[in-house]
């Protein structure tokens, strides 16, 4: 294998095919140009967590075989947003020496050796992410996708702790939008309240639209501890640029609650992507940036 810059340029040589998705806050896929401007320190990061850059890059030989292999890699940030570069060619260094030999062989092993970049999402992030992946690569939701479906068509919670998180995580994922939205508009404030957080966070990752924003506000407007008003802001962080959540928000700066800091972690983030202008030596995100 020819010498190597890049992540991108590694796995483009090694015949795979991939995707990254960006774990920092929201799961959100990048475009393979803007992963490789990044990785050349021409862009920063648009959503940081703890100063570093967190993704997940998935890729496959397609002349091997039709198995995916997922790395989960932390990246260090300069002061800027952009990326350590002195990090990246360590983080090169170890891939190339480790698993250069291994990535055309049908047989050897592609995870990541022991090394200081990788990490392991909580089990809410790794099922959301799972749900979003499987979706983008085309691949059917888990066998746990019917059971949660069958729930929330039934509209009957007794046995709802017999779900699979995973299911829950699909069903918010592979379930047609306005199907979904126009549903948990109508049954959000019955929800078990396990139930109903694992909806909520899983709600982080998508854009919901506005009937289903407006009961997510209403409801946290009807809350009074941090955690619950935490975690329904969440599920608006795909629209934290409408007036209806800035409306939200503003209201909360100005109540108790809103000086709690379970509740000021996410509200500030939140109001930063809502008027954000645009950075142009950052990456656009999607919209809306919340914190894990």
């Amino acid at each position: 294998m020819s010498r190597i810059s890049s992540i991108s340029e590694f796995l483009l040589q090694a015949g795979t095919r991939y995707m990254i998705f960006d774990m920092s806050r929201r799961i959100t896929r990048w475009e393979d140009q803007s992963f490789l401007d990044f990785e050349h320190g021409l862009v920063a990061h648009p959503s940081p967590r703890q100063q570093q850059g967190w993704f997940a890059i998935v890729f496959a030989n397609p002349q091997l075989n039709a198995q995916h292999y997922i790395w989960f890699v932390r990246l260090p940030l300069d002061e800027q947003g952009k990326l350590v570069l002195a990090a990246r060619d360590q983080f090169l260094q170890l891939i190339v020496e480790r698993l250069a030999s291994t990535m055309d062989d049908d047989s050897a092993d592609k995870s990541l050796p022991d090394n200081p970049y990788q990490f392991t999402p909580g089990q809410q992030q790794l099922a959301d992410f799972n749900s979003i992946s499987r979706k983008a690569l085309h691949l059917p939701p888990s066998t746990h996708f019917q059971a949660v479906n069958d729930t929330f068509e039934q509209r009957n919670w007794q046995q709802w702790e017999q779900l699979a998180l995973q299911g829950i995580s699909d069903w918010v994922v592979f379930t047609e939008p306005a199907k979904r939205d126009a549903l948990l508009g109508e049954v959000l404030t019955q929800l078990p309240d396990t139930l109903q957080a694992h909806i909520l966070q899983s709600l982080e990752n998508q854009v919901i639209g506005e009937p289903l924003s407006s009961s997510v506000a209403n409801w946290i407007r009807l809350q009074q501890e941090p955690r619950k008003i935490a975690t329904g802001l969440r599920a608006l962080c795909g629209v934290s640029d409408t007036p209806a959540v800035e409306a939200l928000l503003d209201e909360l700066l100005h109540a108790p609650q809103g000086k709690e800091v379970d509740v000021l972690v996410v509200i500030v983030p939140l109001m930063a992507s809502a008027h954000r202008q645009g950075n142009p030596e950052s990456i656009p995100s999607e919209r809306g940036t919340c914190l894990q």
